[in-house]
């Protein structure tokens, strides 16, 4: 197996790591936090996202496709 390009890299004692997993977990711990949703805020973004946004249309190719499964589905019901 080649070294090339490996150096000379030592791996961190168990101190080390200890250290720096301390240190990562204080920094998030002292992100602040984001305030937790209510159901009135659903109710909300809920109403905004209904009144804002707006369906879009299907493409010609999957309008025939879904006309191509409605004859068959219709066929099928009629056999049985």
């Amino acid at each position: 197996m080649s070294t090339k390009g490996m150096g000379n890299r030592q791996l961190p004692t168990p101190k080390q790591n200890m250290i720096s997993f301390v240190t990562k977990r204080t920094r998030q711990a002292q992100q602040p936090k984001k305030p937790k949703r209510t159901a009135e805020d659903y109710r909300v973004m809920g109403q905004e996202l209904s009144t804002k946004s707006q369906k879009p249309k299907d493409a010609e190719a999957t309008k025939e496709n879904v006309r191509g499964i409605w004859r068959k589905w219709s066929k099928f019901c009629a056999f049985q």
